[in-house]
C-alpha cells in the first residue's frame, strides 16, 4: 500500500509506459542491493551503466547523443520516483544530479566539443556530479580553480565535475572538472544516504581551460534544476515516510488495539496527509509551469525549502510513531530519517537559495557572493 498524493499529475501513454520501464529496473536492479550500497557508500558505476542501457538517464538529452530529447520534467523524473519508492533516496540523489541537472546544463551551456561527452554521459559510461554548492570554491582571473567543495553527490564514482565557483568579480562561474583533477576525500562519508556517494571534493590549484568555463547564466540555471530535483525527491520522500508509517501503524498492537486507532496517531497523520498534500500540489506546478523566469525560479527555490522541510517532519513523524523500532535500521524508517537529515544539510539553508527567497520576499538586494558559505562536513 502506498499513500497517493498524487492526483493530480496524469501521465500519457508514453508516460505510464516509461514509469512500468523504471519501476521495473529499480525492482530488478535496486531494491535487492540497496542496503550493501549503503554499507560500501555508493552505487558501483556498474549501476549507471545499466541504467544508460536501459534508458533512463538520457531523458532530457538532445537525441543526437542518443537522448530522448523530453522537455517534460513530469516525465524525467519518473526513474527518481521509482527509486524513491524502494527507499532508495541516495541513489535518487546521485541519479537526478547527473540525468537532471549536470547532462541537461552541459547539452544547453556546453561547447560544441561536449556531444561526445553527453553521449557517454547517457550511456553511463560516464558518470556527473555537482560541487561547490556547499563549501567554497573559487576561480581566479588566471584560469586556477582552488577550494573545498563538501557533500558532492556521486564523488565516489564521478568522472567529471560541474564545479559552482565564486570568481574575482563576485560572481559565480561553473566550471567543468576531470575526476583526475579533483582531490576526493573517500574516508570522509556522511551517515544518511550513504548510497549517494556523497565526499568532500578537494580543487588545489586545478589550472582549466577556458572552453570548460560555462558562459553566463548557466549557474542559474543550475541552481534552478538543483532546487527542482531535491524539492521534488523531498516531496516524494515524505510520502514513502508516511506510507511506510501508516503501515505500521495498521498492524501495530498497544493495548490490544493498532496504534492506527489512538487519536494522537489519526490527527498526526491526517495533518501530514494534508501537508504533503499541498507540497505535492507546489511540485506538480513547478515541473508544468517551469518557463525560465524569476518567479519559476522562486517557485523552484521554495519548491526545494519547504518541500525538505516536509520530508523532515515526515520521517520525524515517522521514528515517532515507530517507537524504538525507528532507530532501528531493519526498518526503512530509520534511513528515511537519516537521509533526511543529509538534504538538511547539503541542500535547505544554502546561502544562495536563502539569499534568492530573501530577495524574492521584497528585501534589499545585496550581491549573492556575500551570503557566507557553509561548511558541511
Amino acid at each position: 500500500m502506498r499513500v497517493d498524493t498524487e492526483a493530480l499529475i496524469d501521465y500519457d501513454e508514453d508516460g505510464r509506459q516509461f514509469a512500468d520501464t523504471s519501476a521495473e529496473f529499480v525492482r530488478r536492479e535496486v531494491a535487492p542491493n540497496l542496503d550493501r550500497w549503503r554499507s560500501d557508500g555508493a552505487v558501483p558505476k556498474s549501476f549507471f551503466s545499466r541504467a544508460g542501457e536501459t534508458g533512463l538517464l538520457g531523458v532530457q538529452a538532445p537525441c543526437a547523443a542518443g537522448g530522448l530529447g523530453v522537455t517534460d520534467l513530469r516525465l524525467a523524473e519518473l526513474p527518481i520516483r521509482s527509486l524513491v519508492d524502494v527507499g532508495a533516496v541516495g541513489t535518487a540523489l546521485a541519479v537526478g544530479v547527473h540525468a537532471s541537472i549536470a547532462l541537461p546544463i552541459i547539452a544547453a551551456w556546453g561547447s560544441g566539443q561536449s556531444l561526445e561527452l553527453l553521449s557517454d554521459l547517457v550511456s553511463g559510461d560516464m558518470v556527473a556530479s555537482v560541487a561547490g554548492l556547499n563549501g567554497k570554491v573559487e576561480l581566479s582571473d588566471e584560469g586556477v580553480l582552488r577550494g573545498v567543495a563538501y557533500g558532492v553527490p556521486s564523488a565516489a564514482i564521478a568522472s567529471i565535475f560541474l564545479v559552482v565557483a565564486e570568481d574575482e568579480a563576485g560572481g559565480s562561474r561553473i566550471v567543468c572538472v576531470e575526476q583526475d583533477s579533483a582531490i576526493v576525500h573517500h574516508e570522509l562519508r556522511h551517515l544518511g544516504a550513504g548510497d549517494a556517494g556523497a565526499r568532500t571534493v578537494e580543487f588545489d590549484d586545478v589550472s582549466v581551460e577556458a572552453y570548460t568555463v560555462l558562459p553566463d547564466g548557466a549557474t542559474d540555471d543550475l541552481l534552478t534544476r538543483v532546487a527542482v530535483l531535491t524539492g521534488g525527491i523531498s516531496i516524494m520522500a515524505a510520502e514513502f515516510c508516511l506510507t511506510r508509517t501508516v503501515e505500521y501503524v495498521n498492524e501495530r498492537q498497544v493495548f490490544g488495539r493498532p496504534v492506527a486507532l489512538f487519536d494522537n496517531t489519526r490527527v498526526q497523520v491526517g495533518q501530514m496527509f494534508a501537508a504533503i498534500r499541498m507540497g505535492r500540489a507546489l511540485h506538480t506546478a513547478v515541473l508544468t509551469h517551469g518557463d525560465g523566469s524569476d518567479s519559476a525560479a522562486e517557485n523552484a527555490i521554495a519548491l526545494a525549502d519547504r518541500g525538505i522541510e516536509l520530508y523532515s517532519r515526515s520521517a520525524d513523524l515517522g521514528v515517532q510513531l515507530h517507537g524504538g523500532y525507528g532507530y532501528m535500521t531493519e526498518y526503512p524508517i530509520a534511513h528515511a530519517y537519516a537521509a533526511a537529515r543529509f538534504l538538511e544539510l547539503v541542500v535547505r539553508g544554502l546561502p544562495i537559495m536563502q539569499e534568492r527567497l530573501a530577495r524574492a520576499a521584497g528585501l534589499v538586494t545585496r550581491p549573492l557572493a556575500s551570503a557566507t558559505p557553509r561548511a558541511v562536513g
